[in-house]
């Protein structure tokens, strides 16, 4: 729903609510395939055989969250990249962590708003509905049933910061 809603956007940052393992499938579709976000994610992940060898050369960029310092200049670094030279969206789940309980209750991370100000690029909220119930934490495999994936509207970067 909203699909057309950031036409005339080149790119920006997607935020979204990380309900399940299903979400990086869900956006690479919503998103139109071709214009599929990179996404930012915990390092662990990418040191999973296949899935995470995959993601690094996929060029999904991953975060070290023990070193907030590090995780920014990575952050930075990699995205305005990713954002300049192909002229791509990234995508971040505000909270930092997926849901286990398919509620939003943690407070959103700095990082994402950082990263919009930094990159001056416009914050891309999707909301995706349904995903959790189809493969929760505690379920090994993915249910059959609906998602719907709503596109709000797109939120202006802050101003930058004076040098």
């Amino acid at each position: 729903e909203g699909a057309g809603r950031w036409s005339g956007i080149p790119h920006g940052v997607i935020v979204y609510n990380h309900a399940s393992n299903l979400d990086p499938f869900i956006l690479f579709v919503a998103c139109g395939g071709h214009r599929a976000p990179k996404f930012v994610g915990k390092k662990v992940l990418f040191a999973v055989p296949i899935f995470g060898w995959m993601s690094l050369a996929l060029g999904q960029v991953p975060i070290n969250r023990g070193d907030p310092k590090k995780s920014i200049a990575t952050m930075n670094e990699r995205v305005a990249a990713i954002m300049s030279r192909w002229s791509r969206s990234v995508a971040v789940s505000p909270e930092g962590t997926r849901t286990k309980d398919g509620h939003l209750v943690l407070p959103f991370k700095k990082g994402v708003f950082h990263l919009s100000q930094q990159m001056q690029a416009p914050i891309l909220p999707l909301a995706i509905h349904g995903a959790f119930d189809l493969w929760p934490p505690s379920r090994l495999f993915t249910g059959v049933g609906e998602i719907t994936v709503r596109a709000l509207e797109a939120q202006p970067p802050l101003p930058p910061l004076p040098p």
